[in-house]
């Protein structure tokens, strides 16, 4: 049996407040009969529709996965196409120049499947047996740190990781740039077991994800004026006890 806890949330940045601009940042968690789906998505900034950019593409990717598990043994390849096909549709009348956006997601299929995928800044992490998985780091040689959606020419531009957790305990989280750049390296792992601690003192979903967005809302960086999304995940597998044990019968 599986304890699943999650919370999710997204705030406009101080200087958007100020200016009455909408949040460019959009974030999404959707639960399927086959898993879940987690997507965050950091429009730019200097773009005019910028914030419906990262509406679609969190749509985009929830509905890309959808379609892509129901055809068996499809290669995860198919839900980048996927995607950038979708997105297009919906941000239609608009020119996707004018929709650039960010786009980070991840899956987590009940087979112990985990797909993370990620083109622009932002951060995800998977915290598995003890060992923290970055997909993709700041700096790195590889991948475009500012490469919009719009603008990947192939699946190399992606960063793309699947990942078999099978029966085990573990974490996910995934932020956008706002969020991930304030985040002490060192104590990335530290800081996802705070924000389980902090949403598990609730019982309902939406008192959870109320507890992240006052935590975003009341940033601690004074100096960090960007739109910030998160998202906190977190399987515990509850194992079967003998029922002759002290805890026979309990479960969550």
């Amino acid at each position: 049996m599986n304890k699943i806890d999650y919370a999710f949330a997204s705030v406009p940045g101080p200087a958007h407040v100020a200016n009455n601009l909408p949040n460019q940042d959009a974030v999404r968690i959707q639960p399927f009969s086959f898993g879940y789906v987690f997507v965050v998505a950091d429009g730019m900034g200097s773009k005019k529709y910028s914030d419906i950019g990262s509406k679609a593409a969190t749509k985009a990717v929830v509905e890309a996965v959808k379609d892509w598990y129901h055809k068996d043994s499809a290669p995860i390849h198919h839900i980048i196409r996927l995607v950038h096909v979708l997105w297009g549709l919906y941000i239609e009348p608009y020119a996707s120049n004018d929709c650039a956006t960010t786009c980070l997601f991840g899956v987590y299929l009940h087979n112990g499947t985990v797909i993370l995928a990620q083109i622009g800044d932002g951060v995800i992490i998977l915290h598995h047996q003890n060992e923290l998985h970055v997909l993709k780091e700041k700096g790195d040689e590889y991948y475009n740190e500012t490469m919009p959606l719009h603008s990947a020419q192939t699946l190399n531009d992606w960063a793309i990781k699947q990942f078999n957790v099978g029966q085990d305990d573990f974490m996910l989280f995934l932020g956008t740039d706002g969020v991930a750049e304030d985040i002490i390296e060192e104590r990335r792992a530290d800081y996802m077991q705070y924000l389980l601690d902090e949403i598990t003192k609730y019982r309902k979903q939406k008192r959870r994800n109320l507890c992240i967005k006052k935590k975003l809302k009341t940033w601690a960086n004074p100096n960090n004026t960007d739109d910030k999304s998160l998202i906190i995940f977190s399987r515990k597998v509850i194992k079967d006890v003998d029922s002759r044990g002290d805890n026979a019968g309990v479960f969550n």
